[in-house]
């Protein structure tokens, strides 16, 4: 029976993210690369226009539905009329994954130098024929000038048949994110159960933001 539900859980996810034209390569170790994001500059005046959803602690920070079905996220620093909008490099949102039901977006001064940098807390969420599978991830932005990628992990994954809610199976590995740096925890072994899970490898430790690049402490 247990064999039986392994080989179900890897046919779940293949036939889940097969169908994905945004599948990602998981292991692909770029979680600490650099990466600038395409953006565009929008005016208070179109935001409003575009049924945002306005952070509710930080209120230059907003959400919203982008014309090619998936999702972007805008902001603004001093100039209330100067929003910088780029897409989220994930596709869920609200009522499809994430640890609490939602995007968690959050500010964090790392390096307590220039503007906080953007935590953005969400994953992919992909339904297969017999029941879904979804990917937590972390992504840091740095904002001091144009929105740049500087962190990016896969940490939680889960697994769940329709129909049976006792059949479900998640993992999260443990990451906190403060002023104080950013702390990796172990990544622990997976039991069989949990073979489909593809979490980023990067090593456990503490990690520090120096000169726009997140580096591991020796």
């Amino acid at each position: 029976m247990k064999l039986y539900t392994i080989i179900l859980l890897l046919l779940l996810k293949i036939s889940a993210f097969g169908q994905s034209d945004n599948f990602v390569d998981y292991s692909k170790p770029d979680s600490l690369s650099t990466v600038k994001l395409d953006f565009e500059f929008l005016d208070s005046n179109s935001i409003k226009s575009l049924n945002p959803k306005i952070e509710k602690k930080y209120r230059n920070i907003a959400t919203y539905d982008s014309q090619d079905g998936g999702k972007r996220l805008a902001y603004y620093t001093i100039d209330k009329n100067k929003w910088i909008s780029f897409s989220l490099t994930f596709h869920n949102h609200e009522n499809e994954f994430s640890l609490n039901g939602d995007n968690i977006i959050k500010l964090v001064n790392i390096d307590k130098k220039g503007q906080p940098e953007l935590i953005i807390d969400g994953g992919d969420f992909s339904y297969g024929a017999g029941g879904n599978s979804g990917i937590g991830w972390l992504i840091i932005i740095n904002i001091d000038s144009i929105p740049t990628q500087i962190f990016k992990v896969s940490y939680y994954c889960a697994t769940e048949s329709f129909g049976d809610t006792n059949n479900k199976n998640e993992y999260e590995r443990k990451i906190d994110i403060s002023e104080s740096g950013i702390v990796i925890a172990p990544l622990k072994k997976l039991n069989d159960d949990m073979l489909f899970c593809e979490l980023t490898n990067i090593l456990s430790g503490t990690y520090h933001l120096t000169n726009g690049k997140i580096r591991r402490k020796e």
